[in-house]
């Protein structure tokens, strides 16, 4: 039982660093080299139980990027299913536009 523990306060642990460390990666990636654009949710799919995925859209520089988001249900204040056309910030990397932070 007391190893059942430690492997659990070490997986809390390792948990605790890998979202420090992610977390401190996205705050500075405006900082660096994070530049501004507005995303748009283009599609919401229902995949099994509470879970969900949305898609949304950015263009940077005449290039569409298309990237998907796991997430629990939520609905949007014109109570569209999923937000499917709200636009909102998503921050990117210049020199790698696919690495983004967005904030639906």
């Amino acid at each position: 039982m007391k190893r059942y523990y430690l492997i659990v306060i070490a997986a809390i642990i390792l948990f605790v660093i890998y979202s420090t460390i992610k977390s401190y990666s996205n705050s500075n990636l405006l900082e660096l080299d994070g530049m501004k654009t507005t995303g748009t949710i283009v599609d919401f799919k229902h995949n099994h139980g509470s879970a969900y995925t949305y898609f949304y859209e950015y263009n940077v520089e005449g290039k569409i990027y298309r990237i998907n988001k796991a997430s629990s249900y939520f609905e949007c204040a014109n109570k569209n299913s999923g937000c499917i056309g709200i636009e909102f910030q998503v921050i990117y990397s210049k020199s790698n536009p696919i690495a983004r932070k967005c904030f639906p």
